[in-house]
């Protein structure tokens, strides 16, 4: 935290743990370490903190657990050394099959001859088949002695002990993606360039205290929210981080309005981004003295652009 305060003063921002009623809103950083947690456990988290429960993660799909779990053993198994010193062998996980009542995926051994520059393929070493009716996991192997098959058997099994964790937890990823949804209906903006501590307005003191109360019950995870008081300096800083968001938001309308044919996930994005930023600068017009002449062009110049950006969709 300390390390947090220092970089903040060498930006001219006046911070404080006192409280006081001239407050712009609050300075905010968090952090979550690796770790699994049930649904119901994060529940009594959610309670225990006065989080509204519309802020769970989705319940875990099982079926989702599965392509995970299998996902996650190919990520460990590249260039496996052989007993020949000339080859290494890639365990690659493939999606055969899927419907309502299953899915198959197979693990691929793929052997790498360097000395004979060749490929050669398994694409049948290990079947890992999904049932959705039942939530259960069956492995299908050749039987063979080979060690490549022995050891995708041996990543089967793993993928299925996985499976049992993935089914019944969310991870850190999805506890980081949580808070950061929350941290998004508060109208943060980020105050150093490359992010990790955020200025939410005082509107939200009390979904913010919500947040922290949450993300400090979390298992070696912290947060933290500092007073930032309506000084020049903190008005200058606020004004200032929300026109170079206004910047970044125009400068992806106008590459997307130049692209010849932009995705839809593309388009869909930077009005998201657009929105968002008008958004922001709305709700902070009633608790910044913001300044308009520096920001109302920019501000109109990104409302013109989101209208171009529109009429790319097909």
């Amino acid at each position: 935290m300390t390390r947090v305060m220092d970089g903040l003063r060498q930006h001219n921002i006046v911070a404080s743990n006192q409280e006081g009623d001239n407050k712009l809103g609050d300075l905010f950083w968090y952090s979550i370490s690796n770790q699994l947690i049930t649904r119901e456990d994060l529940k009594q988290k959610f309670d225990e903190a006065n989080m509204h429960h519309k802020w769970l993660p989705n319940p875990i799909r099982i079926s989702d657990a599965f392509r995970r779990a299998t996902g996650e053993i190919q990520k460990k198994q590249k260039k496996v050394p052989t007993n020949d010193p000339t080859t290494f062998l890639n365990f690659l996980i493939r999606e055969v099959y899927y419907d309502h009542k299953r899915v198959q995926r197979n693990i691929v051994i793929e052997k790498v001859d360097k000395k004979g520059k060749s490929l050669e393929y398994n694409s049948t070493a290990t079947i890992i088949e999904f049932h959705k009716d039942d939530g259960t996991i069956s492995i299908t192997t050749s039987g063979s002695r080979d060690e490549g098959e022995q050891k995708a058997k041996s990543l089967a099994y793993e993928a299925k002990d996985l499976f049992e964790t993935y089914s019944k937890n969310y991870d850190a990823q999805t506890l980081r993606i949580m808070v950061k949804n929350i941290l998004d209906s508060m109208s943060p903006t980020a105050v150093r360039p490359n992010g990790g501590v955020y200025f939410v307005p005082r509107n939200h003191q009390d979904s913010l205290d919500a947040v922290v109360n949450l993300v400090n019950r979390l298992d070696s995870s912290e947060a933290f929210s500092v007073p930032l008081f309506d000084t020049k300096s903190n008005r200058g800083m606020v004004n200032k981080k929300l026109r170079d968001d206004i910047i970044s938001a125009i400068s992806r309308c106008r590459s997307l309005i130049h692209f010849p044919d932009p995705r839809k996930a593309q388009i869909t994005d930077t009005l998201h981004e657009a929105r968002r930023v008008v958004k922001t600068f709305n709700e902070y017009r009633s608790v910044v003295n913001l300044d308009l002449e520096l920001l109302s062009d920019s501000l109109s110049e990104l409302k013109n652009l989101s209208i171009a950006v529109m009429q790319k969709v097909k």
